[in-house]
């Protein structure tokens, strides 16, 4: 991992984003791109020249200054290796989701790390620019809370569904492991619909055999389990395995094998963002 993109809006949830991303920075050795998107409309959004630009210069220094402010801080720490962490920033005048993937492919972007906090009104674009870049980008995305404590990721939890589901991506949560000496947890959802006794026979034996065995080939890493919990709904499912063994970070992984798929995948993310303080990673099943 060499670059990081961070998106902000100046808001609490981007400040909480900042600091994830400097902990990950410090791991990784990695720099840290800040960027800001801005929009100005006037009546019927048809801006007056004259006032247009001048409004469009005061902004543009003000978010200058504030980046600025940004970036000092970030470069205030040290990678674990003893570096300076390297933090530009580039502002733009642009719709926020359109430069955000524009950024990412230009900067050959590793990891997108953004803040959300789906309050009611404005504040809430935060949470929908999340929302369209996990279907609008094939890059992961680390999803920060305002209210997220900050903490190094020990515990990884992944969410899969079953062992047909392509598990090369879960490969792309290993590197992220390493650099912290996390131990992941292979997390499936099962339905309470099968007996306890098929449960028990599927998650001790066959499938977890099976999945470990697929991940087995794709890294060389130990520190991988597998874990079934019972439960109709998946994000109940998800909340209760994360309670139960206290994890610093739950990964889901979005697929669109179909429109059907795609629209489940969506409200089950869409769900974890709004009601969960964990921090989320999104991956996407067709990235290698």
């Amino acid at each position: 991992m060499k670059t990081i993109l961070l998106p902000t809006n100046f808001s609490k949830a981007s400040q909480k984003a900042l600091e994830y991303a400097i902990m990950v920075a410090q791991k990784a050795d990695a720099k840290i791109i800040v960027a800001h998107a801005y929009t100005l409309t006037s009546i019927n959004d048809e801006p007056f020249p004259v006032v247009f630009e001048n409004v469009l210069e005061e902004t543009q220094e003000y978010l200058k200054s504030q980046l600025d402010s940004v970036c000092a801080y970030i470069s205030s720490f040290r990678t674990d290796s003893g570096k300076t962490i390297n933090a530009q920033y580039i502002i733009q005048y642009n719709i926020p989701e359109q430069e955000i993937k524009e950024l990412a492919a230009r900067h050959q972007v590793d990891l997108i790390i953004m803040g959300t906090n789906n309050p009611e009104g404005l504040q809430g674009l935060l949470g929908s620019t999340v929302q369209n870049m996990i279907s609008n980008t094939d890059l992961p995305i680390l999803v920060i809370h305002e209210d997220t404590p900050v903490k190094l990721f020990h515990k990884i939890d992944i969410a899969i569904e079953e062992v047909s589901e392509k598990i090369s991506s879960v490969k792309n949560i290993i590197d992220l492991a390493i650099l912290f000496k996390a131990e992941i947890t292979l997390l499936h959802i099962e339905q309470y619909a099968k007996s306890f006794q098929e449960y028990e026979k599927n998650s001790e034996s066959g499938t977890a055999s099976a999945t470990l065995n697929s991940v087995k080939k794709l890294t060389s890493y130990d520190h991988i389990k597998y874990k079934t919990t019972l439960s109709d709904i998946v994000e109940e499912g998800l909340q209760k395995s994360i309670n139960e063994d206290n994890s610093d970070l739950l990964v889901l992984i979005y697929n669109e094998r179909n429109w059907i798929d795609a629209l489940f995948h969506k409200s089950v993310i869409k769900s974890v963002l709004k009601k969960f303080s964990i921090p989320v990673l999104i991956l996407h099943s067709n990235r290698s």
